[in-house]
This record gives structure tokens, C-alpha cells and sequence, in this order.
């Protein structure tokens, strides 16, 4: 009988799952073909390595087509395929070649049962303990359950002390969905440490971040007393914070998420700078203190306002998707901008429910409520009408309006008189400090114009477009003005102001 190696191997493979203890290897000895399976928290690697490796890489084709009489020394039994994992299970190397299944009693003695636990002793939970190495305790659990239906998925957490960490569990029982809760849980951390005796305390995280920012390069302390105190001490550093009991602290809720889509890092952050400035910062109306997010099949276009100003970004995304409109609440874009590492090739997966919308970015979790309402109707403040165009160079024109904020003191809403004849631009400002004027050459296309603006958002809008060469789009000197490119990737809106009493 021949067999059928690769379609065994595939089949065990299926069978075992994402369980890293289950070894398989392959090896080719004088041209003839053997797959080694075994468990190594079961089966003892180095009498596999020394003893049947070495004496199978030393056999002559010959031999190794009736391996029972190469190795006298060991219990060895001719098995079917449906009995290999069995005694994978129980300790044994299962050998495969064209001809023949053999298993080898290769097992690890663990003579003892997972013993008490001798230091922590807590009446709410188990009293057994797992002092000896992830890979005896995986065994000492291997040992009572002689099943592949339990899966270890192990992972290692800690830059510097590199913790090997498994979670086990019976597949198609346990809950999958919580299964990969835990999981991204333990992806997540990211400190190193060494916990001399478990507590639980919640810190203001304003206060613990300002601390831990400004203690020196060196190993920190984190002590807690019953008193609900915390100490942090480095070096000759030492701070006693008042807390709260951890188990009053609100954890995150449980989201059942309904879609999502899939940008990069980058553009994330870039379309939250290229925005976030026109939003409101008081909550007179809740709305114009968060951005519009809304897909639209491979577009996402981020949208926010203040009453003064409107700024429109349209994103192209790898896929497409349902449409779906949500208010972000701008405070939680300026955190995850803060946070989040920019790179191109790093993706974020967002989130949505009917209430909440949730990032998943390099190990990082972050959860926030919804703004609720109808936004505002957009569509209906944009024109394409226009009675004056002018193409100019962004920088030259920037490079203006910022020498010209120079003449105006800090909350003086001083305007910036823009008069547009022939084929330049004037630009005037006059304040108490002083005054100024400069004439920047552009190329106009229909009507003379003097129209006023807050200087400061045209500066907003202008410092966000990476493009050399801009358009501006006027109607009349009380009608808004727009700045856009062709394709309307990015629509910046900005009402004049009276400038009568400024020339």
C-alpha cells in the first residue's frame, strides 16, 4: 500500500489547528520521504534529536523502508492513519514515509499534577498553580486533556522580557468572538515589567501620564496600599496619588461591530489634520464639535465646520462599502491623531455600531460614542457658480497673509483685505500696531473683486493643501469663498467678513 503523505499531513495540520506545540518536519534521506510528527510538551525532543534522528540519517533506503527493525531499543508500533493523533497525544513520534506509520514512545515523564498553590492564596478564585515553564504546564494541561480540539494559540508580550503567554481553549466551544477579544487584549500590551503581587487600582490618566512623562529614563515602581493610594517611584523620585478601586472602573463596553473599512495610518492622521481645525471648541452646538465621516462606496469624506468656515476632504478607499454617515467627536480625532504612529503602510480598521465607532491600530484599541442627530446639509452650501477666479501660488499667498498677522495682537479680529484687479492680487491689512500691503501676480478669470477675510483661516486652509498652484472662487464680496481643486479631493468654504471700517 502507498500512502498518501502530503493529504495525511494536510489533514493533521487541519486537525491541530493554530497549536504551535504540534511539530511536524520533514525530511528526505536517501531519497526516500518521512514526516515526523510529535507534541513537544509531550515527547521528549532531545531523545528525538539525538537518538532517532541521528540513527535515521545513517540508514540506507534498504532500512529505512522497514524501520521496525532499525530500532530495536524502542517501543515502536505500526499504526493507521486514524490513530496518529492519538498517540501524538500520549507522548509518541509518529513517523511517515511512503510505506509505512510507525509510532515511537518518546514521552516526557511529568509525574506530577498541577499542584496547589503555595503564595497568593485568594478564596475567589482556582487554587492550582503553574510554576515550571510554559512548556511543562502546557504538558501538565496536554496531560489531562488528550484532545486536539484544545488549541493553544501562544504569543509572546514584552519587548524586554519577551513573556511567552498561551491561550487555550476547546475548539467549537469555546465563544469565538471572545476568543479573539483576548487576544487583542494581549496584543495590546505593551509594557514591560515584573509583578512582584497582583492589585488593581484606576489612576486619573491625565495625572499618571504627566507623571510618567517627565520621570527619568530608568525603572519605575508602581506600588498600591489599601487606601486606594498608588506610589510611583523612580530613582530618588517619589509621588503618593490619590485612586480609585479598580473594580469600579468602566471598562470598555462589549461592541457588536456592524461593518468597518480599512484605511492607512497616514491617511488617517492627515485627513483629521487636514480638518480638525474647523471645528467648533464649545458645545453651543453639539454637531459642529465632531466631523462627518460618510462612505459612500470607495469614498470616505470627512467633513467638518464652525459656522465660519467649512472643510471637506474625499478619501479613495481600497474597497468598496456600505454607505453609512457618522459624527466623530473631534476630541477623539485629536487624541487618536496624537497617538497613532502615521505609517503609510500600517492600516487602521474603523468600526462601526449605531452608537459607537471603534479604531484598531498597532495594538491599540480605541472606543468612543457617537455624536447623534442629522448633520447638516452640506451639499446645499456648495456652489459651482463663480464670478471671479484666481490661480495663485499657495506659498506666495501663505507666505503674505502670515506676514501679515505680524500687525495683529491676539484676539483682535483685525481683517485681511484681499483686492483682486487685472492679473495681481493686493493684499491690505491695518491695525493699531501698524499697516501693510503687497502685491502678489496671479492669473484671474472673470470679474475685479476687494473682498475681506479672517486672516487666520485662510492660513488654516491653505497650510493643509500640498499642492504648488491654487484656485480660489469668488461670487461677490458677502458670498463665501471657495478653495478647491478640480477633482474636489479637498472643498475648503470661507465666509468674508465686513471690512468697511478695516480700509
Amino acid at each position: 500500500m502507498v500512502i498518501k503523505m502530503k493529504q495525511i499531513i494536510e489533514n493533521l495540520k487541519q486537525q491541530t489547528g493554530v497549536s504551535k506545540d504540534y511539530i511536524y518536519r520533514h525530511f528526505t534521506i536517501d531519497k526516500v520521504e518521512l514526516d515526523l510528527i510529535f507534541n513537544e510538551v509531550l515527547t521528549s525532543s532531545d531523545n528525538i534529536n539525538d537518538f532517532i534522528l541521528t540513527r535515521l540519517t545513517k540508514l540506507k533506503r534498504r532500512a529505512l523502508k522497514n524501520l521496525v527493525n532499525t530500532l530495536p531499543d524502542r517501543n515502536i508500533l505500526e499504526i493507521k492513519e486514524d490513530e496518529i493523533l492519538y498517540y501524538v497525544n500520549n507522548g509518541f513520534l509518529v513517523i511517515i514515509t511512503k510505506y509505512q506509520m510507525l509510532a515511537i514512545e518518546e514521552r516526557i515523564n511529568l509525574d506530577r499534577g498541577v499542584s496547589e498553590v503555595s503564595s497568593e492564596i485568594n478564596i475567589k478564585g482556582p487554587k492550582d498553580a503553574f510554576s515550571e515553564t510554559f512548556n511543562i504546564n502546557l504538558g501538565l494541561i496536554r496531560k489531562r486533556i488528550k484532545s486536539c480540539d484544545l488549541e493553544c494559540f501562544d504569543t509572546t508580550i514584552g519587548r524586554k522580557t519577551e513573556t511567552r503567554v498561551g491561550i487555550l481553549y476547546m475548539r467549537n466551544i469555546t465563544d469565538q468572538d471572545l476568543i479573539e477579544k483576548v487576544k487583542l487584549k494581549l496584543s495590546t500590551i505593551d509594557i514591560d515589567g515584573i509583578i512582584d503581587s497582583r492589585g488593581i487600582i484606576a489612576l486619573n490618566a491625565k495625572i499618571f501620564s504627566e507623571i510618567v512623562r517627565k520621570l527619568p529614563d530608568n525603572d519605575v515602581v508602581i506600588e498600591t496600599e489599601s487606601d486606594n493610594q498608588a506610589i510611583i517611584t523612580c530613582e530618588k523620585a517619589k509621588f503618593n496619588i490619590a485612586a480609585q478601586s479598580g473594580d469600579d472602573f468602566s471598562y470598555l463596553p462589549a461592541i457588536e461591530r456592524e461593518d468597518f473599512i480599512t484605511i492607512s495610518e497616514f491617511t488617517l492622521k492627515e485627513v483629521v489634520r487636514q480638518t480638525i481645525f474647523s471645528i467648533a471648541d464649545n458645545d453651543t452646538n453639539k454637531m459642529m464639535t465632531g466631523e462627518l465621516f460618510e462612505i459612500d462606496n470607495d469614498v470616505l469624506r470627512v467633513v467638518s465646520l464652525d459656522g465660519h468656515r467649512i472643510s471637506i476632504r474625499k478619501i479613495e478607499l481600497k474597497d468598496a462599502y456600505q454607505p453609512r454617515k457618522v459624527i466623530v467627536p473631534g476630541k477623539t480625532l485629536q487624541e487618536i491623531s496624537k497617538i497613532i504612529g502615521g505609517e503609510a503602510d500600517a492600516e487602521v480598521e474603523i468600526s462601526f455600531t449605531k452608537n459607537h465607532i471603534v479604531f484598531e491600530f498597532d495594538r491599540t484599541l480605541v472606543v468612543s460614542r457617537l455624536i447623534e442627530g442629522e448633520y447638516f446639509r452640506i451639499d446645499q452650501m456648495l456652489s459651482s457658480d463663480y464670478e471671479t477666479r484666481v490661480h495663485v501660488n499657495k506659498k506666495e499667498l501663505l507666505d503674505c497673509i502670515d506676514r501679515a498677522t505680524l500687525l495683529i495682537k491676539e484676539g483682535d479680529k483685525k481683517p485681511i483685505i484681499i483686492d483682486i484687479k487685472n492679473e495681481s492680487m493686493e493684499l491690505k491689512i491695518k491695525s493699531q500696531i501698524g499697516s501693510m500691503d503687497e502685491l502678489i501676480f496671479c492669473t484671474k478669470d472673470g470679474k475685479d473683486l476687494m473682498i475681506g477675510f479672517n486672516p487666520k483661516f485662510l492660513i488654516d486652509a491653505l497650510r493643509v493643501i500640498e499642492d504648488e498652484e491654487v484656485d480660489l472662487y469668488f461670487m461677490n464680496a458677502k458670498a463665501p469663498c471657495f478653495i478647491k481643486d478640480e477633482n474636489q479631493s479637498y472643498i475648503y468654504l470661507i465666509l468674508p467678513v465686513n471690512f468697511n471700517a478695516a480700509v
